[in-house]
């Protein structure tokens, strides 16, 4: 928008004396940091600027706009020294020279209220009475529902374990094997048949193998037998296994080019860096002094990136758990006691010293970090990338399983709601477990609920044979986070 104020100055051409309009014209818009749609308690920024693109200064510019209903002040920020009457903020621009431009601007609170929900928020400033631009937006709240699959139907997930005997330290393996048995539980829950999903369990040390599947209680009872059987010989032990990666994700794509299901998941667990050639290490100082190990030639870098990225092509979601590994670093005093061998295992040789082998585990530290990032790396087409971390503790390795499941079996959505009153259908087709609790987090807190139990919080849940849904009156949670989780069948 352009605003011109006239004057006149004489200019001379022969012995004609002509009159050229010269005039400040000012140029006005308004701006807001609101989108479309605002959540309530959010703030707003206006702006307004003026631009003189006339041929006159302009002086004593006068901007003036109002708080826009549904919104509050925030005391403050109001800038330019902007005075506030009533409803109305004022500024005095005194000069504006020509090609200048000024900006004032100040911010409001959305009103947690009710009332403010679903309203059109609209703001229109003025420069010397002419009106800017308008600006709108919507109040809203925003808050997640999320639906938990119980038993998850129609997916595939292959559990990969680290078989390596660094596994035998601290309990790893007993339970690592407990929190596969959990998890396997809770997708195949007693009971259980025809939900058209599947586990699959892939072992592996120096070599790599597929332990069983299940996909439904019965074989999950089976699997899990077999999961438990898993153990150390005392050959085992002495002679140590290493950790072949490589041969363990080429299996896992064995697997994955067998299974039929469109949702697929693979979780890798590991509690070490890959045993390999002595050319693995990066920037490793004194390799050489390492022969060449042919039994892990290609368990390197490059070939366990391209075995990660084929996986990652055939699935909906990769997750990596280190276990233990913030044991290496703990361990160097321990393993000073001892000397290294290509596999990075203890040896009785005495070809490296004290101190290489301490860089030698700080080394392996950062590096099985690194590699159990890069199989899960960001730019991979698998929408669902994690790693997870675990201490070498049962509750911690069964948290981060856990943590999985949740991952793969629960779908969360946004919800927008511009009434007090929210409609929340049950989607996809499915039908609500009522024999599990419903679960409303407020702030952080978790509330679980029997369904009979929900008018406590303002929730019903609604099932008229063609339509399923839950309603929830937000009135009391507008200034809360919130969220809903319920399991269907």
């Amino acid at each position: 928008r352009e605003q011109a104020v006239e004057g006149y100055t004489p200019s001379v051409s022969g012995y004609d004396i002509t009159n050229t309009l010269v005039k400040p014209k000012l140029q006005i818009s308004k701006t807001s940091t609101a989108g479309e749609k605002i959540e309530v308690g959010d703030t707003i920024t206006y702006t307004i600027t003026v631009k003189n693109i006339g041929d006159k200064v302009a002086e004593d510019v006068v901007v003036t706009d109002d708080i826009p209903t549904y919104t509050s002040i925030k005391y403050g920020s109001i800038s330019d020294n902007g005075a506030l009457s009533g409803n109305t903020i004022t500024w005095n621009i005194a000069k504006l020279e020509i090609g200048e431009s000024k900006s004032v601007s100040f911010k409001v609170t959305v009103d947690s209220t009710v009332e403010a929900l679903g309203k059109n928020i609209t703001n229109v400033g003025y420069v010397n009475g002419d009106p800017t631009n308008s600006v709108e937006t919507t109040a809203k709240k925003d808050f997640k529902v999320s639906q938990k699959e119980y038993p998850v139907k129609s997916i595939d997930v292959v559990l990969v374990l680290d078989m390596s005997t660094s596994m035998n330290d601290y309990s790893r393996l007993k339970n690592a094997k407990d929190a596969a048995c959990d998890f396997i539980d809770e997708m195949f829950p007693a009971g259980t048949t025809g939900t058209g999903s599947t586990v699959t369990v892939i072992t592996f040390n120096d070599d790599a193998r597929k332990l069983g599947s299940a996909t439904d209680a019965r074989t999950a009872s089976e699997l899990k037998k077999d999961i438990n059987n898993l153990r150390f010989t005392d050959k085992e032990i002495k002679d140590g296994r290493g950790t072949h990666i490589e041969k363990a994700l080429e299996k896992t794509n064995e697997v994955l080019n067998t299974l039929k299901n469109t949702n697929k998941f693979v979780v890798f667990l590991s509690d070490g860096a890959p045993s390999s050639p002595f050319s693995i290490w990066p920037n490793y100082k004194h390799r050489e002094e390492y022969t060449s190990n042919d039994a892990y030639r290609t368990n390197t870098e490059a070939n366990i990136t391209s075995q990660a990225n084929a996986i990652k092509s055939k699935t909906t979601g990769v997750y990596t758990i280190g276990f233990g590994i913030d044991k290496l670093s703990s361990e160097r005093e321990y393993w000073s006691n001892y000397t290294v061998c290509t596999e990075g295992i203890r040896c009785n040789k005495s070809h490296i010293t004290v101190d290489r082998v301490r860089y030698h585990w700080e080394s392996a530290k950062s590096y099985a970090t690194r590699i159990l990032r890069d199989i899960i790396a960001d730019d991979a087409t698998a929408e669902k990338q994690y790693y997870y971390t675990a201490n070498d503790s049962a509750s911690s390795i069964v948290e981060q399983f856990m943590s999985v499941l949740q991952s793969i079996s629960v779908t969360t959505r946004t919800i927008s709601a511009e009434s007090a009153i929210v409609k929340i259908p049950v989607t996809n087709g499915n039908t609500v477990n009522t024999s599990k609790d419903i679960v409303i987090t407020i702030n952080g807190r978790k509330y679980e609920y029997a369904i009979r139990d929900l008018p406590k919080l303002g929730v019903t849940y609604v099932n008229t044979g063609r339509e399923e849904y839950f309603t929830w009156d937000i009135s009391n949670y507008l200034t809360s986070e919130i969220s809903l989780e319920y399991t269907v069948e």
